[in-house]
């Protein structure tokens, strides 16, 4: 094991102490928040109790996207949390579905867009945010 990294496992590959330290930093600040954010996009009976941080752009999205740049910047795109959503497990197996219950760009919090805008990843939000033209096909 190289000095800076964990024994334990995340996926199959051994997690750096930075980035477990961004994951935490993401996860404690998108639980921080009041309630879950996905009830506002998709109405639902909310789970409660256990809550989950939640990524607009998916994580296996930014893994590709990024697996040629440094690995700080690989922790920075993957935790940034304005790609962030605190969410029920409910909400946040409703947001994950096929289709993501036919949300659209428009319906996704500005701080996601602009996160994605940013990385020049607003093709991504497009294509996994389709609406009812994906749900259709």
């Amino acid at each position: 094991v190289r000095s800076g990294e964990l024994l334990m496992r995340r996926g199959r590959k051994t997690e750096s102490a930075a980035s477990r330290r961004a994951r935490q930093h993401f996860t404690e600040t998108v639980l921080e928040r009041e309630r879950c954010e996905i009830q506002d996009l998709i109405p639902h009976e909310c789970g409660g109790g256990c809550f989950d941080a939640c990524h607009v752009l998916p994580k296996r999205f930014i893994k590709r996207e990024t697996n040629t740049w440094s690995e700080e910047d690989q922790i920075a795109a993957m935790w940034d949390v304005a790609n962030g959503l605190k969410g029920c497990r409910v909400g946040h197996n409703l947001f994950d579905g096929a289709g993501h219950c036919g949300l659209t760009v428009e319906d996704l919090p500005a701080a996601a867009v602009r996160f994605a805008a940013d990385y020049g990843w607003r093709f991504e939000l497009e294509r996994e945010y389709a609406g009812d033209r994906r749900m259709a096909a």
